[in-house]
C-alpha cells in the first residue's frame, strides 16, 4: 500500500458500521452495475473467511462461448448431441464400473490359482516367526498387485504368518493368532504401518533380510 489508501465501510440499515476494510480492488456503488456474473469458485483465505472467484460482463460472454465450444467438441467425440452428454456419460460410467468389477473377479481368480500353484515355492523359516515368504516380482506382479494379492492370501492361507514383497521393497505381512505382524517388523527395524494382524509398507532393507 502507498501512503494514501482507499477504505471501504459497510453500514447496516440502522447506520451502525458493520465493517471497515482496506480496498482490495474495484468497487461499485450498486451491484446492478456489475451486470452478468458467473461464480467460478470459492476459496478459504482465513478462518471463517472465504473468497468468491467470479467473472463479470464482458468476460462472462467469453466464458460462455468457451464452454459451449468445449461441450460441442466433447459431444462430437462421444458421437452424440450436447443435450445427450449427461446420458452418454452415465452409460460410459456404468460400463467402466462393470469392466472394473469383471477385472477384479478375474484378478481374484488368477491370484487364487497362483497361490495354489506356489506351494512348492514356499520359502520356509528364512525369518524367525514367518511361515511363508512370497516374492511377487518373481511372478511378474508389481507394487500395485500387492494389496489385492494379500487380500486373497489372507483368505487362502489363514493361520499362516505370510510375508509378501516386491523387488522395490514394498511388502505386506499377515500375522496369525500366535505371531504379531507389527512386532515382527519392529524387531527387524523396518519401517511399518498397520497392526498385529496386518502390516503394509515399503522399506528396501527388507530385501537384505529375504535374500
Amino acid at each position: 500500500y502507498g501512503d494514501v489508501v482507499r477504505v471501504v465501510s459497510i453500514q447496516r440499515e440502522n447506520a451502525h458500521i458493520h465493517s471497515i476494510e482496506l480496498c482490495w480492488g474495484t468497487h461499485v456503488s450498486n451491484t446492478e452495475h456489475i451486470g452478468a456474473c458467473i461464480i467460478l469458485a470459492q476459496e478459504a483465505v482465513a478462518s471463517g473467511i472465504r473468497r468468491i472467484v467470479a467473472l463479470t460482463w464482458p468476460a462472462v460472454a467469453d466464458h460462455v462461448m468457451q464452454q459451449r465450444s468445449f461441450l460441442s467438441q466433447l459431444a462430437q467425440k462421444l458421437d452424440c448431441q450436447p443435450k445427450q452428454l449427461e446420458e452418454k456419460v452415465e452409460k460410459i460410467t456404468k460400463h467402466i464400473s462393470s469392466l472394473e468389477q469383471t477385472n477384479e473377479q478375474l484378478q481374484a481368480r488368477y491370484f487364487s490359482s497362483l497361490i495354489a500353484h506356489l506351494n512348492h515355492e514356499w520359502t520356509t523359516k528364512p525369518l524367525t516367526g514367518v511361515d511363508i515368504i512370497i516374492n511377487l516380482s518373481a511372478h511378474s506382479l508389481t507394487d500395485e498387485d500387492l494389496k489385492p494379492f494379500t487380500q486373497i492370501v489372507r483368505q487362502e492361507l489363514q493361520g499362516k504368518t505370510t510375508l509378501l514383497y516386491t523387488q522395490t521393497g514394498a511388502y505386506a505381512i499377515c500375522g496369525s493368532q500366535t505371531t504379531s505382524a507389527k512386532a515382527l517388523m519392529q524387531q527387524r527395524g523396518l519401517a511399518w504401518g498397520g497392526n498385529d494382524q496386518y502390516v503394509q509398507w515399503k522399506d528396501v532393507k527388507l530385501l537384505q533380510l529375504v535374500q
